[in-house]
């Protein structure tokens, strides 16, 4: 029962963590998202769950589908990243000289932009894996299909 009092509590403390500060920027926007998901996982875990198959509770829906939307999304963010770092790069490349701006270039629009995406890419996600369990392959598959969004849709 302690754990489950910590876990509360560090959520709650992230929560007004985030709350408290100047700006609300992409990291206390994440902060906030990660001390819900958390204080969300830790409240689930405190209800007793009886399953009528003895099927564990990832393998569940909607549990199974917000596992696998959470991979996507994150492999979306992850890809969105990895496209900021390659600018860099490029940019540090043309710039020689120690005048060039070394910053990753993030913009809110720049990671909102998958989102818009979010429903079809989720949608060839879940024709994909269909109704097997969730196992490191599709853990896999789910990150990537969210890293590799745009040729996805392309193909379509």
């Amino acid at each position: 029962m302690s754990i489950q009092f910590l876990a509360v509590g560090y959520a709650i403390l992230f929560v007004l963590f985030s709350v408290r500060m100047p700006k609300r920027n992409l990291i206390s926007i994440t902060l906030i998202f990660i001390s819900l998901s958390i204080l969300a996982s830790v409240l689930y875990f405190l209800t007793p769950h009886q399953f009528l198959n003895n099927e564990v509770w990832y393998n569940v829906s909607p549990w199974k589908e917000i596992i696998l939307f959470s991979l996507m999304i994150l492999g979306m963010f992850a890809r969105t990243l990895s496209k900021a770092i390659e600018e860099r790069r490029l940019r540090l490349k043309k710039n020689t000289a120690d005048s060039g701006d070394s910053s990753l270039k993030l913009d809110v629009w720049e990671i909102s932009y998958p989102l818009l995406f979010s429903i079809p890419t989720y949608g060839a996600l879940l024709s994909q894996i269909g109704d097997n369990s969730i196992n490191v392959a599709s853990i896999v598959l789910a990150f990537e299909t969210g890293f590799m969004w745009q040729t996805l849709l392309k193909s379509n």
